[in-house]
């Protein structure tokens, strides 16, 4: 309801989900730990989100479909890469975002993935098997050229960090 009222309001043609496994990850761990939740079951919800995610082209305006008319939209959502403090961010919930999209195969969300110098194999693996499938995601970003994008646009090193992707490419913090 939040994504589709803001999306209503704004008419936006790029929305920056943000950094997925960042902000669910504790959410997923709590849930586990607790008993309330397992793998399958927060990989079908997330499969779920995707597919919300892609009805998004029903409620954009009729000027904005005249104009862009069989454009998508893009609802960029990365994972992976480092913490603000410059620790490993991959989680479980990066590889559910990557299975998600591969077994979901909807044009949105966008995803992208955030690869630092000390990228976990089984990461990369899981990535270039991604790519693979010919779906034309994730788009693959450098950690250390984002971080470095902000900084010389002049945000200080912690939001810089914590960089994600908004429309196709483009870096925000």
């Amino acid at each position: 309801f939040v994504e589709l009222g803001g999306i209503i309001a704004e008419n936006p043609l790029a929305l920056n989900v943000g950094r997925f496994d960042q902000f669910m990850y504790p959410y997923y761990k709590a849930d586990e730990e607790a008993g309330k939740i397992d793998y399958d079951t927060a990989l079908e919800l997330v499969e779920c989100l995707w597919l919300k995610y892609s009805e998004w082209v029903w409620v954009i305006s009729s000027n904005t479909a005249g104009f862009f008319a069989g454009y998508t939209n893009f609802e960029n959502l990365t994972v992976g890469g480092t913490k603000a403090d410059g620790t490993n961010g991959i989680n479980t919930v990066s590889y559910m975002a990557i299975q998600a999209t591969r077994e979901i195969k909807t044009h949105q969300p966008t995803l992208s993935c955030r690869i630092q110098p000390d990228c976990p194999s089984d990461f990369m693996e899981a990535v270039t098997e991604l790519v693979s499938t010919g779906c034309g995601f994730p788009a693959i970003h450098s950690d250390r050229v984002g971080y470095q994008m902000l900084r010389n646009l002049g945000c200080d090193p912690e939001d810089a960090k914590d960089w994600n992707n908004c429309g196709c490419v483009v870096p925000h913090s």
